[in-house]
Formats: C-alpha cells, structure tokens, sequence
C-alpha cells in the first residue's frame, strides 16, 4: 500500500523525499529497505488465499462464523422473550 498510495505521490515526492535528500539523507533508500520487504509478504499473501486448501478453509471459517452469530442473536431473542 505504501507505493500505491504514498510513493507515487507527488507531494510525497517533492515535499519529503526531496527535503531530506537536501539534508543529505538517503531517504528513498530507508523507505524501500523498510517497505520492500513487506511489499513481499503482501504479494505471497494475496497467491496463498487463492489457492484451493486455504479457500476451502476459510470457505469452512465464514460458514462456522454466520452459524455463530445466528445461534447467539437466538439466544439473545430468547432471553428476551423469557424476561418480559
């Protein structure tokens, strides 16, 4: 997200990019050593959620989730009903 919504700025650019590489900081240099590696780790996340054994899990996650809820908001109209 940082080089889609930061990086490409122009503001980002010329503002703070700039005004520390004037002040004789490699600052383009620290930002990639920090996002790059985590720019990584969001592409193999993204491939590892397509593939079909851990779609199927998280399929199981969602279904077992709304489960959940529909049994708790049945309880709750339940205690409702006995308090009245």
């Amino acid at each position: 997200m940082f080089y889609l919504l930061v990086w490409s700025s122009e503001n980002f650019q010329r503002d703070t990019v700039k005004f520390w590489h004037d002040k004789g900081l490699p600052f383009a240099y620290w930002q990639h050593a920090i996002h790059a590696p985590a720019a990584i780790l969001i592409l193999a996340d993204a491939r590892l959620k397509r593939s079909p054994p851990i779609r199927a899990h998280v399929d199981k996650i969602q279904v077992a989730r709304k489960a959940s809820v529909r049994m708790s908001l049945g309880a709750r109209r339940g205690q409702q009903g006995c308090e009245a």
